[in-house]
């Protein structure tokens, strides 16, 4: 595989995202792709691709706005991004979905799973909570980036995993996504042409899904770096 310079490879990267809320009052999924607008900004930040899924609780759509919105505040600090930030950032946002918890009795319950990766000069680098799927395509290899352990319930500590940096190659195809998604997405993973247009990747994947239940709800979100 080529490898290129960090500098092209964060200016390279494309996205995509696609949600589907379901039916389900008490199950959400969220996705979001921040990516600075400025070189300058780029290159201090990186891109960052999330995806969230709460459920078990009719606060759920709350739960997963607020490990969002927690996480994209740890990315969009001023000041350099330190080493295992990511892990920090989830940790933060389940913490702050359980004091929230705490005071309000229509998010006790909730249970939460979510990945982050990261781009940024030229590395890939993730964090995962519970069993929210992220996969890297290279080639005709696929990995699974990010365990299979069960949704975390925020009764108490939840377990935050981090994914070793690693060097990112030219045409690397990255997949976060719910649970209900994950088998459609590595199918599409696999086809050249959609993979190669991450939004059109992302709505296929996410329309496959739905397919297969009406309540669910679907997000994916997808980097592709060449």
């Amino acid at each position: 595989m080529e490898s290129i310079a960090w500098d092209s490879v964060d200016a390279r990267v494309r996205a995509g995202v696609c949600v589907d809320a379901g039916a389900d009052p008490q199950h959400e999924a969220q996705a979001r792709v921040i990516r600075p607008v400025t070189p300058e900004a780029l290159g201090a930040r990186g891109v960052l691709a999330m995806v969230v899924e709460c459920r078990g609780a009719p606060g759920a759509s709350l739960a997963s706005r607020l490990m969002l919105e927690t996480v994209a505040g740890y990315f969009e600090r001023d000041g350099p991004l330190r080493a295992g930030w990511l892990v920090r950032a989830l940790e933060a946002g389940c913490d702050a979905v359980r004091g929230t918890a705490r005071r309000q009795r229509f998010m006790r319950g909730v249970t939460v799973s979510g990945a982050v990766l990261l781009v940024h000069q030229g590395m890939a680098s993730g964090a995962f909570v519970g069993s929210a799927p992220l996969y890297l395509l290279r080639g005709r290899d696929r990995y699974r980036l990010s365990g299979d352990t069960v949704t975390q319930p925020l009764s108490r500590a939840v377990a935050v995993t981090w994914a070793q940096p690693f060097m990112v190659d030219a045409d690397d195809r990255f997949l976060l996504c719910t649970r209900a998604v994950a088998g459609e997405g590595l199918d599409v993973l696999a086809q050249r042409p959609t993979a190669d247009h991450p939004q059109v990747a992302c709505n296929a994947v996410v329309a496959a899904a739905r397919q297969r239940t009406a309540s669910t709800a679907l997000a994916s979100a997808m980097l592709v770096a060449g």
